[in-house]
């Protein structure tokens, strides 16, 4: 069964956004064993030069490599998926317009008007002929941000569009939306995302959204969240070196 697959069934995989450039960190990363990892071109320092070293460690590891371009945007989404990546995760979905952008911008004709070279890295440099686009077309893995209360208010519409395969709930933005920044554990947030998963449920969708700790994991996943992004791999370093540090402290 293919990671698309597994969505399709809304089976539940673990993953993590990757913010940082550094191939030896992703290396250390996806030989975990992480089902996925989302390069992250909205908030992370990862350039257009870095996917490709980036996308292949992944791959080495058998890690489902997606990434999140900066905006709704053909050019990001081509080089992206042109690098190779398995999927995209795009930001800032705000209406079915948005959405039907996104599925454009991401498959090949006659879906979608991506534009075609066989001549890069996600072809392996060959040109394998008319079939291999539709294969392409069927693997890959389109998710979508959903993170205000615009989107939330259009959930319905928006996943009916063929060719969304994950609706990610961004907690932080969300919670920004509704005048609660950073409380991604508020009721009024969690509201919200259930109504989401109630939507995502009706329409076969998996739901997906960043869990912030392993009992919000826990929490996430047994609402019906199957999609799950714990942290953010520079936040992980961070609170990991700290809490050795704090450890060494205590113990002077």
């Amino acid at each position: 069964m293919n990671f698309r697959e597994k969505l399709i069934k809304r089976e539940k995989v673990l993953g993590t956004w990757v913010t940082s450039p550094s191939v030896h960190s992703l290396d250390s990363i996806c030989s975990t064993g992480i089902d996925f990892v989302i390069l992250d071109q909205e908030h992370g320092t990862i350039a257009f030069g870095d996917l490709l070293p980036l996308i292949n460690t992944a791959k080495a590891h058998n890690c489902f490599a997606m990434v999140r371009p900066s905006s709704i945007n053909k050019d990001s989404i081509q080089q992206a998926l042109d690098n190779g990546a398995h999927g995209i995760q795009v930001p800032n979905v705000e209406n079915v317009q948005d959405a039907m952008l996104v599925v454009d911008y991401a498959k090949y004709p006659p879906i979608g008007s991506r534009g075609y070279s066989p001549f890069v890295p996600s072809s392996n440099y060959q040109n394998n002929g008319p079939s291999w686009n539709i294969q392409m077309n069927e693997l890959l893995v389109t998710g979508i941000n959903v993170e205000g209360k615009e989107g939330i208010e259009s959930i319905d519409s928006i996943m009916s569009i063929d060719g969304i395969d994950i609706i990610f709930v961004g907690l932080f933005d969300l919670s920004k939306a509704l005048g609660i920044a950073g409380e991604v554990q508020n009721q009024i947030v969690i509201d919200k995302l259930k109504d989401v998963i109630k939507s995502a449920k009706k329409h076969k969708k998996s739901i997906g959204t960043i869990a912030t700790s392993f009992d919000h994991m826990k929490f996430l996943m047994s609402i019906g969240v199957n999609f799950i992004v714990h942290m953010v791999d520079m936040n992980i370093l961070n609170e990991s070196y700290k809490m050795i540090h704090n450890s060494f402290k205590e113990n002077l």
